[in-house]
């Protein structure tokens, strides 16, 4: 997710960023939703993130606190209204 696309976004409602970044760290969930296809292919993706998820919580849980555009799973940004 590319937050200087948001600009457009900002100017047209004249806003004022007070914060703007990425939260959440790397979460796997995002790829391990329910799997709307049953198809094998679909399977694998699902399996190594409900993988990744189990150890990342056990082992390396502080892969969690660092964000950055390829690793979060979240952008936010926090304006102010003139």
């Amino acid at each position: 997710m590319n937050l200087d696309g948001w600009h457009e976004f900002e100017s047209a409602f004249d806003l004022r960023v007070v914060w703007k970044g990425y939260v959440g760290g790397f979460e796997p969930n995002i790829f391990a939703r329910r799997r709307e296809s049953r198809r094998l292919g679909t399977l694998v993706p699902y399996a190594v993130a409900r993988v990744m998820n189990a150890g990342l919580s056990q082992r390396f849980g502080f892969l969690r606190r660092i964000n950055g555009p390829r690793w979060s799973g979240y952008a936010m940004a926090v304006y102010r209204v003139p």
